[in-house]
Parts: structure tokens; C-alpha cells; sequence
């Protein structure tokens, strides 16, 4: 390794360094509020998990609390894969960081893949160790070389989702029809298609969410409390509002198209509006289905009572409708971020409501403040 190279390879290392440092100063109320915010729900999480788990699942049966464990082990190992994939794809393909910028500069491929090579431990460190460490520490009951396999196995697999696949027919969607008659039923009828055809993370999270919404319900009959149901209703609301913000971040990736095509910040404002309303909605009804089934179920020994339909419909409609007060409010593109805001206003929101009820008379004010404070910025992010 001669010394030029030596000296090209500092200045670019030296030059993310200071590039990530400003970032986090210019960003550094952002940032806490966002730690913060991320530790309460992981704390609350897990709080309803253990409740969940060791209140409920262990008397009436170790081995379903065991398995609950196991679940919820992997399923962080999943998401904490998942992050890594999505920061090393950021990194790979964004013209907006250092090694785009050396790349532009004419840097040679050797640098380049030496510069990703010293990179990779520190993103790897950042992105995927935390979900490893909080997966052994609360739900980890394996062996150590077990852990090892997991620490290292699941990022090995990242590239091979890289590859692309050949000769695989691909079915063709029409996203959009003739019967199409205005430009705000387009906009509508563009975003539900692109979440239930073309995106399969977003159809999945969607999938989920009916199902909890449907099932939730039935595990009355084995607890015969409401907490299970009622966590469990509000984790599929949040499935779906979540896969709303995945396509919100998918818009904005393009969003020069409709600015161009005439778009106004009210008109697309007012889709996400009716997009969330129709969402929400449709969980509501799915779990007032469901609720109405159980209602004609004999030999039971609870009281299903108007008051806890109402508890199942708020939490039904309140997270996912949560999501159209916050997308405009940071880059909708930082979807991560806006789905942990989410967590957090909406268990705040659906606790005050289910706390008293009347406090849905605030809410057109909540409204009237969440359009005031994202005026305009359609244009501006």
C-alpha cells in the first residue's frame, strides 16, 4: 500500500468522520428525542411481553411462554437484519454520501472497495448489534455458540437477497384504469395498488394487520382479560399505519413527478387523509366482525359489553389514523424514525381515549394544529 493511497484513504475516512459529526450537532435535538422516544418503546415493548408471556401464556402452558420467547428472539434477528440491509443499501446506492462522492471524484475501484471494507465493522456495529444484544439479553436462552452463529449468519445472508433473479415471469399490474374519473380518485387508487400489488413488504404488514385484527378478539375466550386483545388490536393498526409510512417514503423518492404534474400540498395531504381513513376503517369493521362472532359463541363465562366494542374500534383506527398528523412533520423518507413517532403518539393518543372517551372532542383541534404545522411542506422536504 503506497503512500498516496494511504493518504486518499485517510481523507476520505477523515471526511465522513467530520460529515457524520456535523450532522449529529446540526441534528442533535432530533437525535435525543428520537433516543429517547426509541427506548420508551422498546421498554414498553418489552414491559408487554413479559406481562404478556409470564402473566398469561405461563399458566396455561411453560412450554407456549417458551415459545413465545423464541419468537420474539428471532423476530428482533429479522429486524435488526433487515435495518443492516437497509443501511448498506443507503450506503451503496445514495448519491448523497462520501463514497458517492469519491466515486464522482474518479476514485479507483481498489480504493473504493478498501474504503467499504474499513466502513462495514462500524455499520455493522451500529445497525445490527443492538438488536443482537437486546435479543440474548431478554429473550436469548441458547447456547453461546448459538449466539455467535447468530451474531455473524444473518448479515452473511444479506448479499445473496442482492442477486438478481433471471427468467422469472413477473405478473403485470394496471395501477391505474379507465373508470378513473378525477385526479384526487388517481392519486387515491395509485397508492392503494402500489401497497397491495407492487410492494410486498407493505402487503404483508397489511396482511397482518387484518389477521390480528380479526383473531385478536378470540383470545378473550382463553384469557378472559382484555389487555391481550387490546395489545394485540393495536399492534395491527400500527402493522398497518407503519406500512403506510413504508409507501409515503416510496412517494417521496419520486415526489418531483406529482409536484410537477400540479399536485398541491392540500390535494396529496388529502389522499394520505383518505388513505388512513379507509385503512382504518377496514380494521375497525374486521375487528367489530369478529367481535359480533364471539358475541354468539355459547357457555361463555365473560360479558362482552358495548364499552369494549368501542375500545376495539378506537384501537383499530387510531394508530393507523395517526400517521397522516405526523408524515409531513420530518422526511418522510426516514421511515424508521417516523414509524418510532408513530409507536409513541399513537400509544398516547389510544390511552387517553381509552382513559375517557370524551376526550375525542379535542381531536378536531389536534387536526386543525397537525395541518397547520406541516403547511407547505409538500414542497419544502
Amino acid at each position: 500500500m503506497n503512500k498516496n493511497f494511504q493518504t486518499r484513504i485517510y481523507m476520505l475516512l477523515r471526511m465522513e468522520f467530520f460529515s457524520q459529526l456535523r450532522m449529529f450537532q446540526e441534528n442533535l435535538s432530533k437525535k435525543i428525542t428520537l433516543l429517547l422516544c426509541s427506548l420508551i418503546v422498546l421498554a414498553l415493548a418489552l414491559y408487554l411481553y413479559h406481562d404478556f408471556a409470564h402473566t398469561y401464556l405461563g399458566p396455561i402452558s411453560s412450554k407456549l411462554a417458551k415459545l413465545s420467547s423464541y419468537v420474539a428472539f428471532f423476530f428482533l434477528i429479522a429486524v435488526g437484519t433487515f435495518f443492516l440491509k437497509k443501511q448498506i443499501k443507503t450506503f451503496l446506492a445514495s448519491e448523497e454520501t462520501t463514497h458517492s462522492f469519491a466515486k464522482t471524484l474518479g476514485e479507483s475501484d481498489s480504493l473504493l472497495k478498501f474504503y467499504k471494507f474499513v466502513l462495514s465493522p462500524f455499520l455493522f456495529l451500529i445497525s445490527y448489534v443492538p438488536f443482537w444484544w437486546v435479543a440474548i439479553y431478554f429473550f436469548g436462552k441458547f447456547s453461546t455458540l448459538t449466539h455467535i452463529v447468530m451474531l455473524f449468519l444473518p448479515p452473511l445472508l444479506i448479499p445473496f437477497t442482492f442477486l438478481k433473479k433471471k427468467n422469472v415471469a413477473k405478473k403485470d399490474y394496471i395501477l391505474l384504469n379507465g373508470k378513473t374519473s378525477t385526479p384526487s380518485r388517481a392519486l387515491l387508487e395509485w397508492r392503494y395498488e402500489q401497497m397491495w400489488y407492487k410492494n410486498k413488504i407493505t402487503k404483508l404488514l397489511l396482511l397482518s394487520a387484518s389477521l390480528l385484527g380479526i383473531a385478536s378478539p378470540f383470545f378473550i375466550l382463553n384469557t378472559k382479560t382484555e389487555l391481550p386483545s387490546l395489545s394485540l388490536i393495536f399492534l395491527g393498526s400500527l402493522s398497518a399505519g407503519i406500512a403506510l409510512l413504508i409507501q409515503i417514503g416510496k412517494d417521496f423518492e419520486t415526489i418531483w413527478l406529482e409536484r410537477m404534474s400540479g399536485v398541491s400540498h392540500e390535494k396529496y395531504l388529502t389522499t394520505i387523509f383518505q388513505l388512513a381513513n379507509l385503512i382504518g376503517l377496514c380494521l375497525a369493521f374486521l375487528t367489530s366482525l369478529s367481535f359480533v362472532i364471539l358475541c354468539f359463541i355459547p357457555e361463555r363465562n365473560f360479558v362482552l359489553s358495548f364499552s369494549l366494542l368501542i375500545k376495539f374500534i378506537t384501537l383499530s383506527y387510531i394508530p393507523v389514523a395517526t400517521v397522516p398528523l405526523i408524515v409531513l412533520q420530518m422526511d418522510p423518507r426516514k421511515v424508521f424514525f417516523q414509524s418510532v413517532i408513530l409507536s409513541v403518539l399513537s400509544l398516547f393518543f389510544s390511552t387517553l381515549l381509552l382513559m375517557e372517551f370524551s376526550l375525542f372532542l379535542l381531536f378536531p383541534f389536534v387536526l386543525s394544529y397537525a395541518k397547520k404545522s406541516q403547511s407547505n411542506r409538500f414542497y419544502t422536504i
